[in-house]
């Protein structure tokens, strides 16, 4: 199987709640599990960066959603290719700051431990390249 990725960066229209937050990890899991879609959300407040994988049709269908969400715009794609596997094993969202929640400290834990695996296949997909780049700059920022 080949596996169609999606990277793309967007701004949110507005800072979102700690409710909010929880609902974009629990309906974006329960999307992505019945639709065979993992990857990774990245979120600081104002911006998302989001590298999804999985069927051409459930990428095309989950994607052309993410675009009407009404909780971001200016959403501009990175990357689309395609790849021999899938990078991540489950769909999770890191922040760029303390998780505030339960949901989300699990999400971020989740993240956390993907990122030496995602570091590993960075050279040969430059999504996940971009995705680490986004991450650096942001954790870079954080500590300044």
């Amino acid at each position: 199987m080949r596996y169609c990725q999606i990277a793309f960066v967007s701004k949110a229209k507005y800072r979102l709640s700690e409710t909010e937050l929880d609902d974009i990890i629990m309906s974006a899991r329960a999307n992505n599990l019945r639709l065979g879609i993992t990857g990774v959300l990245l979120y600081h407040p104002n911006t998302f960066f989001e590298f999804i994988e999985g069927n051409v049709d459930s990428v095309n269908e989950v994607y052309k959603r993410i675009k009407q969400s009404r909780h971001h715009h200016q959403l501009f794609e990175v990357y689309r290719g395609t790849s021999k596997q899938a990078y991540f094993n489950l769909w999770t969202m890191g922040f760029c700051y303390p998780p505030k929640t339960e949901i989300q400290t699990k999400a971020h834990e989740e993240w956390a431990k993907l990122i030496l695996q995602t570091r590993k296949h960075s050279k040969s997909c430059t999504g996940l390249k971009m995705l680490l780049e986004f991450w650096g700059k942001l954790a870079q920022h954080n500590a300044a």
